[in-house]
């Protein structure tokens, strides 16, 4: 007498342009006619190309159609092709689950304002990190601290190097073991650094390491690189703290893992990581200063085992019951809009269509003179 989750898959391609996979076909035919409800994982993402029915009316009878973002492609929008590029990318995100969605779920504020949104984490983590920090003191720390990402600038790079320049700058200040430039510049490197200077290990692979590593060797920093590595080796298990100074991320899923893993997790006030405030272990920091303090003392002391309620926080089961709380009748608005406003949503969906159309039509005919020249 349950309900059953049915999994749809579509053909897509990937699009180095945009660095996501984008459909390649309609995707409403291969959603069942009995469905009793829709959920569009990144529902921005998803409809960029879509033309024809809004999906919120795509049955002749009301199905609620909920939106779950889990990218801030803002952000990134802004790192690589600029201001305007990012503003663009906003109003059309905003204007695509207007039409698309009765509500959206994101992961944290750290998303871009949307209609009729709702805020609220709704991911868990695997039962393999929360059964390691189940082991409570019984976990061998034996390592300081570490990095895992992605390598790309976009991923919290760029952030990692000034906090770790910052830091050795703040040491450097307070043992008083060398002159510290005190203009964000490296300090000399024949000076040796405080005993109380942190390393990090930074774990991970992309396209973008290569610049990465040549910038933190530029400015002399404690870090180093030791290419991809699975998060729950025994290996990883070993480190108290994980450093993420990243603010691109909705929600950072290393994070959570970490948590789960019963590390210290060193991160900003940001509102991506809102969610981790609650927990003991999670360490927030607003200045350089306090960056590199809580470093020093998350390195150098064990954690606090977790508890039964901050595990349960962190589970899948947890999760799925936010999520269901969060499409339940009293927080799902209909959205069955009367008037001017219906004729004003419905108008301007006809328009993107046909705007839609022509950019399709021309960009074809370019394709062809180019095939041809």
């Amino acid at each position: 007498g349950g309900h059953r989750l049915r999994l749809v898959f579509y053909a897509g391609k990937y699009s180095p342009a945009l660095g996501s996979i984008i459909p390649t076909q309609d995707i409403q035919p291969l959603v069942p006619r009995s469905a009793a409800c829709i959920v569009l994982e990144e529902p921005e993402h998803l409809t960029w190309y879509h033309s024809g029915r809004r999906w919120i009316r795509a049955f002749d009878r009301y199905v609620p159609v909920v939106g779950v973002m889990h990218t801030n492609y803002v952000d990134y929008a802004r790192r690589m092709a600029g201001e305007a590029a990012s503003i663009t990318l906003k109003r059309l995100n905003k204007f695509l689950c207007r039409q698309h969605t009765h509500t959206c779920i994101k992961l944290s504020g750290a998303v871009q304002r949307l209609p009729r949104e709702q805020i609220c984490f709704v991911h868990g983590v695997a039962d393999g990190f929360l059964n390691v920090g189940r082991r409570g003191t019984d976990i061998e720390f034996s390592k300081g601290a570490y990095f895992l990402g992605k390598a790309l600038w976009a991923k919290g790079f760029q952030e990692l190097l000034d906090r770790m320049q910052e830091h050795v700058t703040c040491c450097i200040e307070a043992t008083g073991a060398g002159d510290a430039t005190g203009d964000g510049s490296s300090p000399d490197p024949a000076t040796p650094l405080p005993a109380m200077v942190q390393h990090v290990d930074v774990f991970g692979h992309g396209h973008e390491l290569g610049e990465i590593k040549a910038a933190a060797a530029a400015r002399d920093l404690p870090i180093s690189f030791h290419g991809p590595k699975d998060h729950l080796s025994e290996e990883m298990v070993a480190y108290r703290v994980f450093v993420n100074p990243s603010t691109s991320d909705v929600v950072a899923t290393t994070s959570a893992e970490a948590l789960a893993m019963g590390k210290w997790l060193l991160v900003p006030r940001h509102p991506c990581n809102v969610f981790f405030e609650s927990f003991r272990n999670c360490l927030i920091y607003e200045s350089p200063r306090e960056f590199s303090e809580k470093l020093v003392h998350a390195a150098t002391n064990n954690p606090h085992p977790l508890d039964a309620a901050e595990i349960g926080m962190l589970t899948w089961q947890n999760a799925t019951d936010r999520f269901l709380f969060c499409c339940s009748d009293t927080n799902m608005e209909r959205s069955k809009k009367l008037g001017l406003r219906r004729v004003a949503s419905k108008t301007s969906w006809m328009g993107y269509n046909v705007g839609y159309g022509v950019y399709s039509v021309v960009r074809k005919a370019i394709d062809s003179i180019n095939l041809f020249a």
